[in-house]
């Protein structure tokens, strides 16, 4: 009888209207993250008269005028910071990227800063792998090859690329653009068919940077994008993989290392402890050891 009753109807379409509403915002969000893309203040106001705006920014870590980490009041437009000392926004704001936190030297002090205050944030922010460029890279120059020798099923590589907004329409020409600096990420594969859908499997081979059709030089690839065409890159790897033994990768490892070791002193656990790539807990009838990429569970 409730399920019919008109006022019920229309407080769950209300509800499921919200919903979609914060799932929209969401992405919007975690887009202007990664390309570090800043609010100007009269468009920050205007946006904070949503609720459902004001709700996802309030548990986001926040960069005011390219300097100050916090995080945001509304109400007052002031960033909080470690210290706890609020600063008036002026200019500008940008939801900052773990490598804004990195190059701070915060990047740890906020990641126990979420975990001590409970923040439940909207997408990875905090504990969001990062990728920094390698000495190997450095050597290479124009390419990367972290990522060269897997083998990946193609039906599934192809979801992920088309979600993760990679045209996929040539196996010759796989791309991500960066409207934001004007620069195209390539995915190089080895063993494709015509289609990457229609061939079962393929090979991981280099990945690639270019502007005015020219390689760019990996060192001037603007950090966040690097950093997050690398994560697309291991996330194709993780769940398209199609050999059994595909070990995670270090920035993976980690970031749950870090989760882990933050939430093992939050919630005062005296008998387990992060070592490495493994947790051990100690029992009360026997010792055991988690992997950290695996999830694998060995009794000692």
């Amino acid at each position: 009888a409730i399920r019919k009753n008109p006022d019920f109807i229309a407080i769950k379409a209300q509800q499921t209207q919200l919903q979609e509403q914060i799932a929209r915002f969401c992405r919007t969000l975690e887009a202007m993250m990664s390309s570090g893309e800043a609010l100007a203040l009269d468009i920050l106001k205007t946006l904070l008269k949503m609720p459902a705006v004001r709700l996802l920014l309030e548990q986001l870590i926040v960069q005011a005028d390219n300097t100050v980490l916090g995080w945001l009041d509304g109400t007052t437009l002031t960033v909080t910071d470690l210290e706890g000392r609020q600063y008036a926004i002026k200019q500008n704001l940008r939801i900052a990227h773990p490598f804004h936190l990195f190059a701070a030297g915060q990047l740890s002090a906020w990641q126990k800063e979420v975990v001590n205050h409970r923040r439940v944030q909207p997408f990875k922010q905090a504990f969001r792998e990062l990728y920094l460029l390698t000495p190997a890279e450095r050597d290479t120059r124009l390419w990367s090859n972290r990522f060269a020798g897997h083998r990946l099923k193609g039906k599934v590589a192809a979801r992920l690329l088309q979600v993760r907004n990679w045209s996929t329409l040539s196996v010759e020409d796989i791309y991500y653009e960066s409207k934001e600096y004007g620069i195209y990420a390539t995915f190089n594969f080895l063993g494709t068919g015509h289609y990457l859908s229609e061939t079962e499997h393929f090979t991981f081979d280099t990945i690639a940077f270019y502007r005015d059709r020219k390689a760019l030089p990996l060192e001037q690839v603007p950090p966040l994008l690097f950093s997050e065409v690398m994560r697309d890159a291991d996330l194709l790897v993780s769940v398209a993989h199609a050999a059994d033994g595909y070990s995670t990768s270090h920035e993976t490892l980690q970031r749950r290392a870090e989760l882990v070791s933050e939430l093992i002193q939050g919630l005062g656990l005296q008998n387990v402890k992060c070592e490495g790539h493994f947790l051990h807990i100690t029992g009360q009838r026997a010792n055991y050891r988690i992997h950290l990429g695996s999830a694998a569970i060995h009794i000692e």
